[in-house]
């Protein structure tokens, strides 16, 4: 196994103090005609108390993969900002009745009594009445992206001196699953196997960081005690059973204290909110991308005169199967494969595959016609990737809980998609989906959604 210097160095370590100290500044720069008087000094402090609380949230921070940290910042801020949109608006409409009011009253005083009233000092006081929601709106959209571009930088800034600067020796114990570290600088590498656990125990105390690859659990509970001990930083290929942790929840039973996992899945609100998720964007990107999709089979048709479209059995929630619906990539003679035959697996080269289908499959656009399948609710716009039957059996003689991942409707793009190729391990596609099962949120499809654009246009092989 290669492993990748780039991700695994990835992660933030910009002090949450000092982006709110950022972030507020260029609040105070976009907002500074508001800010100071009576309710711009109670938005600010709204302000503050949502940029902690969801910005800076440790969703996202303590996720140390490829563009997902900078999503989550982007993400939340266009939660910040949509809620200040929401509370500006409905104060400045509370503002401007009782500027209404209090010029009407000021009105009858000058009819009666002839008294005149200056109005300027009044509305001094009140500058967000004079705020159209177009002004607000312009605003908050400018904050957001000038908050994001700054976080986007200082997070380069803090991984270049990061990698460049620091001296570092990483230290990479691997167990079964050997790893090429030829492209990492400063690494060296120990087998468990052939060193022994205490020599591996003696050099971690020496070591900048610690990498640990497919350790047995005693062994890896030693070295992880070992690294705790001498305060060094460590890295370790997560287990099944490691998933299920991330999730758990602290309790307590008289002086112990407990994890504990309620279950897992999105309960029957989050069933619904994913569910409208998935109507909504499915009808919003059939609309986009429909000329797409005409050209597509234009161009299909145009070639061999053959199908349009090809169905295959394919398994989502609770292994009930469904016939999900592309476009036809490979030739005639290729797609007419039995219930019985072979699974295999293809690749760019294989001489089945059309002049236009390897176009289409390199730019994912052969998927698109998957919109269907969620419209018709046997998939979601995100989840696990459905599987054949007959893969899912192989898979499950090898991997028993590889049937964890079909306790939610497979997924056009997913966390798996998004992080491995398309000749990703079955072991390794089993972690990321349980992952997302476990973590599920509204935010973490989004994040995946936007993940899988520049996957798409890059045309990975995923």
């Amino acid at each position: 196994m290669k492993t990748s210097y780039a991700n695994l160095i990835y992660g933030c370590k910009i002090p949450r103090l000092f982006i709110i100290i950022i972030f507020t500044i260029e609040y105070l720069l976009v907002f500074n005609k508001v800010t100071f008087s009576a309710y711009g000094l109670l938005l600010l402090l709204i302000y503050v108390i949502l940029t902690l609380l969801i910005t800076c949230s440790n969703h996202g921070r303590n996720v140390y993969v490829r563009y997902e940290q900078e999503l989550s910042i982007v993400l939340k801020n266009v939660v910040v900002a949509a809620i200040m949109f929401i509370i500006l608006s409905c104060i400045r409409l509370a503002i401007v009745q009782q500027l209404s009011l209090y010029e009407s009253n000021v009105l009858k005083i000058y009819v009666n009594y002839g008294d005149v009233n200056d109005f300027g000092a009044v509305r001094s006081n009140y500058l967000l009445a004079s705020v159209s929601t177009l002004d607000i709106i312009v605003c908050l959209l400018l904050l957001c992206a000038i908050q994001t571009a700054t976080f986007l930088v200082m997070n380069a800034v803090v991984g270049f001196f990061q990698r460049k600067n620091a001296i570092y020796r990483r230290l990479y114990i691997c167990g079964n699953d050997d790893i090429d570290i030829s492209a990492i600088p400063g690494a060296e590498k120990i087998k468990l196997w052939e060193s022994g656990i205490k020599q591996c125990i003696n050099v971690v105390k020496d070591a900048s960081e610690i990498y640990l690859y497919d350790i047995p659990a005693t062994q890896r509970n030693d070295l992880l005690k070992e690294c705790y001990r001498h305060n060094k930083p460590v890295f370790f290929s997560a287990k099944l059973s490691d998933v299920e942790i991330r999730a758990a929840k602290v309790a307590q039973d008289a002086e112990e204290p407990l994890f504990y996992i309620a279950g897992h899945g999105m309960g029957k609100r989050g069933a619904f909110l994913k569910r409208a998720f998935d109507v909504l964007f499915a009808v919003v990107f059939l609309c986009i991308t429909s000329p797409i999709l005409a050209v597509t089979a234009i161009c299909i048709k145009k070639e061999d005169a053959g199908p349009v479209f090809y169905k295959q059995r394919r398994c989502t929630k609770n292994m009930r199967e469904f016939d999900i619906l592309k476009f036809r990539s490979m030739k005639t003679s290729a797609c007419e494969v039995g219930d019985n035959a072979e699974y295999t697996l293809t690749d760019v080269n294989d001489e089945r595959i059309t002049k236009v289908g390897k176009t289409i499959r390199k730019y994912k656009i052969d998927e698109l016609p998957q919109l269907i399948n969620i419209l018709k609710g046997d998939m979601s716009f995100v989840g696990p990737r459905p599987e054949r039957p007959e893969l899912i059996k192989q898979c499950l003689e090898e991997i028993p809980e590889f049937a964890f991942r079909n306790t939610v409707k497979a997924g056009l793009t997913g966390y798996a998609q998004v992080h491995g190729n398309y000749h990703i391990r079955f072991l390794e596609k089993l972690k990321w989906d349980l992952m997302y099962i476990e973590n599920y949120s509204l935010l973490l499809d989004f994040k995946i959604i936007l993940m899988t654009i520049p996957v798409v246009f890059k045309g990975d092989n995923v």
